[in-house]
């Protein structure tokens, strides 16, 4: 059997990054909505492109984890890596960000250009 959930590996340019909790990956590829005609049938679809592709989640506020250094860059390339399968956001920058003092996680949104996605190395 195939682990698809668990545990993740999340690098932001390279470097390890300690996360927490459930994050949630948004390819950012277009959302697709029924065009329905003059008789209410459904004719066909649009596609309207809504989001921008995106990671979201909590990093541990390790005392190494340099804060400011994710506000000062718009160019990061992250891998989120789960199981066998890799995501790889591009050009990508901090969107929101808030600590959480009691828990001593930074939930944060990074959004990017591009998304890709890789098989893992075993």
């Amino acid at each position: 059997m195939n682990r698809i959930a668990g545990i993740i590996h999340f690098v932001v340019d390279g470097k390890s990054i300690e996360t927490h909790g459930n994050w949630t990956v948004n390819p950012g590829r277009p959302k697709r909505d029924a065009v329905l005609g003059a008789g209410g049938t459904v004719v066909g679809y649009k596609e309207v492109l809504d989001a921008a592709p995106s990671f979201k989640g909590d990093m541990v506020l390790m005392p190494e984890l340099d804060i400011d250094s994710f506000y000062k860059t718009d160019s990061m390339t992250i891998t989120l890596t789960l199981g066998k399968k890799t995501y790889i956001l591009q050009s990508a920058w901090v969107s929101e960000a808030e600590i959480s003092t009691e828990e001593g996680m930074m939930n944060v949104t990074f959004q990017g250009l591009a998304m890709h996605f890789d098989k893992a190395q075993e």
